[in-house]
């Protein structure tokens, strides 16, 4: 039967024309999706400008310009979709970290206001960091511990990731908010990304009003911390994906270490960054996707197979739901018990005098001035 056809349009061939002039192609199925191809009506076959990759159905393709050369059925492989032409605006619309920009836009809008509503700036020797009183901070909805015990004003578990004890405050966190922000989005997305950031500000905050009553609290850090809690989950979650993942574990272990020990100086509420930290890495291991590389075999036009690495993504495996449940669990647990604990009124430091030293070092004489509370003290 000869293979050669004359078609007026461009038109894709419809499945008759298919079968009669490729015998082989007999997947019905499969030619449901062809339409959508990219055809060629010079007479070859009309997947030699298709992509391929690991799939489910049989898909037959042919030699470039050949009418004659017999049909190939390939390993197993199904066709993937041309990339359809985007304008460079909106391309550069998607690459833009939508959430850390929005969070960084709200920063800014909270700190206007609160300078606003202070009526400007403190004197310097009140606030260093160039900002508004601690009246106005608590007014916005700073961490104040007796107003959430007592009063049962539970969002300022949540209020204070947009609080800042003053523009410098402001900046650096910022700063952090953008280079943590931006890979986080990048890599699991503007939603999750969310979810970590505020589920991270919690978990820091509750640890604040555990550890830290007597004094009021503002800033981003926890939710930060978060962030970085969420890389690290990532590089254990996928180790085998990533190029350098000892490199890269090692690197954010020294960035968290730092900041932590720069949490040791006086007005600076490190609970906020450990617990921040901690619920990060919770809830990383929940919503970071596993991925693994899949072998797939691409033809090029000498029809030579050649093997390539695709980086595929799944949620449904054995790893990650071993991930998922131990994060769940460890969530769970440390929002419940921290609650109890916050409403309870337990006094930590009966059972662990030591803790104090997470956040100042009673070695140095500032600490002390600062232990007897009601401070403020920001989450840098």
């Amino acid at each position: 039967m000869s293979r050669s056809r004359t078609r007026d349009s461009d038109e894709p061939p419809t499945y008759q024309e298919y079968t009669e002039s490729y015998p082989l192609y007999q997947s019905r199925s499969a030619y449901s999706a062809a339409p959508s191809m990219t055809y060629s009506p010079s007479g070859a076959s009309p997947f030699e400008s298709v992509r391929y990759s690991t799939g489910t159905h049989y898909v037959l393709f042919g030699e470039k310009d050949s009418e004659t050369t017999p049909l190939v059925k390939s390993r197993r492989r199904t066709w993937e979709q041309p990339q359809q032409k985007t304008s460079p605006m909106r391309s550069c619309w998607r690459k833009l970290p939508h959430f850390t920009l929005l969070i960084i836009a709200a920063d800014v809008a909270m700190m206007a206001a609160a300078i606003g509503l202070n009526g400007g700036l403190e004197p310097l020797s009140r606030n260093p960091m160039f900002g508004p009183g601690p009246e106005v901070l608590v007014r916005l909805g700073a961490k104040d511990d007796r107003l959430i015990v007592d009063h049962g004003q539970w969002w300022r578990f949540v209020t204070p990731v947009f609080l800042h004890g003053g523009i410098v405050h402001l900046v650096l966190n910022g700063v952090a908010t953008i280079q943590l922000g931006r890979q986080v989005e990048s890599s699991i997305g503007a939603i999750r990304t969310g979810i970590c950031y505020f589920a991270a500000g919690i978990t820091g905050n509750i640890a604040s009003c555990i550890f830290l009553p007597s004094f009021v609290s503002v800033g981003a850090s926890g939710a930060l911390f978060g962030l970085a809690g969420v890389l690290v989950a990532d590089n254990i979650k996928n180790w085998s994906v990533h190029a350098r993942p000892c490199c890269n574990l090692i690197s954010l272990v020294i960035s968290i270490v730092v900041g932590l020990a720069i949490g040791l100086m006086p007005m600076i509420d490190n609970f906020s960054h450990i617990g921040g930290l901690v619920g990060g890495i919770f809830v990383g291991c929940i919503l970071v996707p596993t991925m693994f590389k899949r072998v797939s075999l691409e033809s090029d036009d000498n029809d030579d197979d050649d093997e390539h690495h695709h980086i595929v993504s799944s949620d449904c495996n054995v790893r990650n739901v071993g991930f998922v449940i131990l994060g769940s669990v460890g969530l769970l647990a440390c929002l419940i018990g921290g609650l109890f604990a916050v409403f309870a009124n337990v006094d930590v430091y009966q059972w662990c005098g030591w803790c104090y030293n997470l956040n100042c070092i009673e070695a140095l004489d500032l600490c002390s001035t600062f232990q007897g509370g009601g401070g403020v003290k920001t989450t840098e």
